[in-house]
């Protein structure tokens, strides 16, 4: 006997069809008509708050920096992001220090915004401002020299408003001085505020960034304050497809759909990972009416990575997806008795690596 499926991402079943959920971290796919895709899923439908994965624990960033006694002095730093609220991952501002969240959109890259209030205390007034950005050192990042940035000196009043805003959000990191040391030493023209601005790109690694402000005069005296800030450890995919058309099967035939590399083409299934940390894909697929059924799927090109479970399992596949990497996935149905047209559902999402 011979029937028609199509899976979840859609399903149907001649025996059929299956609808699909795939939008972002975690989707509950549409049920369709048998066979006939739905439009490919767009960022704005991948991503919502609800569909995201956010760690239990978080670093919170140092707030204190460290400086030696020297001719210019670095008295305080911190970074902010180009939001209402300076930071877009701790809006209320409940934790000290800054707080980036991944913006979970294809190939974005955002600006952080560096500022270093300096002060020279030797013969010029003028000292040379550099900022260096070093990746997390953890299981996402080596540690490594991300970039250096040349600060440029703000004018008095501009300096004073970006630097009462961030202390107002506590974002600032002092060495040894206070709030007020720092003001007043600004409305005198005694210190000045610097900024430069960094990419954060939508892959780059999560975790703590360590930043070092280093002040130098012309004597090459040299002054440096270390912080930190958290680029909060997002899982955020998307999947180019919302149906899976499993063509005319054969009753005790497996029939396989595979997918490709090139998002975009909707009738080969492909996800990506548009977050900041490893992921894994987990799916769930109903029985779509059918009493004698079993599915297959994998992520990637490699079979020893796919999966056999039954209607209602929830699995995980074994394989790693790395923040903006691209790949196939790949979908087998296997039905054992039954006819008609059947429509069923998908449940695709990603969640954080261990």
């Amino acid at each position: 006997m011979r029937f028609w499926i199509i899976a979840a991402i859609v399903f149907s079943l001649l025996i059929g069809s299956a609808a699909a959920e795939s939008s972002g971290a975690a989707a509950d796919l549409n049920e369709t008509s048998a066979g006939t895709p739905e439009e490919t899923v767009t960022p704005e439908e991948t991503v919502t708050p609800e569909e995201t994965v956010t760690p239990e624990e978080t670093v919170t960033p140092e707030e204190t920096g460290t400086a030696g006694a020297c001719g210019p002095r670095v008295w305080c730093l911190w970074e902010q992001d180009t939001s209402e609220g300076l930071e877009d991952g701790d809006p209320l501002h409940s934790t000290a220090g800054t707080q980036l969240s991944p913006p979970c959109t294809f190939q974005v890259v955002e600006d952080v915004e560096y500022y270093v209030v300096a002060v020279d205390t030797g013969e010029t007034d003028n000292p040379c401002v550099v900022l260096h950005t070093y990746f997390p050192d953890n299981e996402w990042g080596d540690g490594s020299l991300d970039y250096e940035i040349d600060l440029a000196k703000l004018s008095r009043d501009e300096g004073i408003d970006v630097f009462d805003d961030a202390a107002a959000a506590d974002l600032v990191v002092y060495d040894a001085v206070t709030y007020s040391d720092v003001l007043e030493e600004l409305q005198t023209g005694s210190a000045s505020v610097w900024t430069g601005t960094g990419p954060l790109s939508y892959h780059d690694p999560a975790g703590e960034y360590r930043i070092e402000a280093i002040a130098s005069d012309m004597n090459e005296t040299t002054c440096i304050l270390e912080n930190r800030f958290l680029y909060i450890p997002v899982a955020c995919c998307e999947f180019d497809f919302t149906a899976v058309d499993y063509q005319p099967v054969d009753i005790g035939v497996t029939s396989w759909i595979s997918g490709d590399t090139i998002f975009g083409t909707s009738d080969k299934p492909t996800v990506r990972n548009i977050g900041n940390v490893d992921i894994r894909i987990m799916i769930m697929q109903d029985d779509m009416s059918v009493d004698a059924l079993k599915y297959e799927t994998r992520m990637g090109s490699d079979e020893a990575n796919a999966v056999e479970y039954l209607p209602y399992d929830l699995i995980t596949l074994p394989n790693v997806l790395s923040p903006g990497q691209t790949t196939e996935m790949a979908f087998s149905i296997l039905v054992t008795e039954g006819s008609g047209t059947h429509n069923g559902t998908m449940h695709l999402e990603g969640i954080q690596s261990p």
